[in-house]
């Protein structure tokens, strides 16, 4: 459980040291919405996939929609970086080369932090730190028990 949490929170534990910020004009973005099957069951997968003037980068936010046809939060995004003149995105320093770097966080001049990685996860943070304190429960119950047998 212990290490369960901690593969679910690690992506979240990123400092803004950590971070560098990209900032252009946008060259091209697009939503797509594409069709999943896994286990015979099929869902529908969201992707918002833009790219930024001088830089190689391939930007993409993706996300599974279930039986939904379009996703509002990606269009209303796209809708903002098109309208603006300029964007800036956050990806960690280690990525900077890679072609499709985590986004952490998306500015535009219209709008600041139209995207933020930590805000949009919250819920895979809770479900992390639930997991975290079980397995603590249970670390610390087991080394009691123990203790406890030991002495007797």
């Amino acid at each position: 459980m212990l290490c369960l949490g901690t593969y679910i929170i690690f992506p979240f534990l990123v400092f803004d040291s950590q971070l560098t910020k990209i900032k252009s004009t946008l060259r091209n973005s697009t939503t797509y919405v594409s069709t999943v099957e896994a286990k015979g069951h099929q869902s529908q997968k969201s992707e918002l996939i833009f790219y930024l003037n001088h830089y190689p980068n391939q930007f993409a936010l993706r996300e599974n929609i279930g039986g939904r046809f379009i996703n509002e939060r990606f269009e209303k995004i796209n809708d903002i970086l098109r309208n603006s003149e300029n964007a800036t995105v956050w990806i960690k320093k280690s990525q900077i080369d890679d072609f499709a770097p985590m986004i952490y966080q998306i500015d535009t001049n219209i709008e600041s932090n139209i995207y933020n990685y930590k805000s949009e996860n919250s819920k895979a943070l809770q479900f992390g730190l639930t997991f975290m304190v079980i397995g603590l429960i249970l670390l610390v119950g087991c080394v009691i028990y123990k203790h406890a047998k030991f002495i007797s």
